[in-house]
């Protein structure tokens, strides 16, 4: 039932934004090997949620007001984006733009 899924569609939404905040966080400190971790940690559990799409947590997070574009879009992008910035540190200029 929903209710049994809610706290797990929360936890799910709240693990994706902190892994890209702290990433963005781990930039600004220089801990590049740190923000790369925490984007790879964020795509894995967009992918896994996008593999899920109409079901019990995903049609959760969209009652709650998120929305595909949010969550596919914008929070997919800003952890391909701090990979990219993290390659780009190291010097790994075709892998920064192989993920963009």
């Amino acid at each position: 039932s929903h209710s049994n899924n809610t706290p797990r569609a929360d936890l799910v939404e709240l693990m994706i934004a902190c892994s890209n905040n702290a990433g963005t966080c781990c930039i600004q400190l220089g801990k590049f090997r740190e923000a790369k971790a925490f984007a790879k940690n964020a795509l894995l559990l967009l992918d896994a949620l996008y593999k899920k799409r109409g079901k019990n947590i995903h049609t959760i997070l969209l009652q709650g007001g998120l929305t595909d574009v949010k969550l596919f879009g914008e929070w997919r992008c800003k952890s391909y984006l701090l990979m990219s910035k993290t390659d780009m540190q190291d010097r790994e200029y075709e892998g920064a733009v192989e993920i963009l």
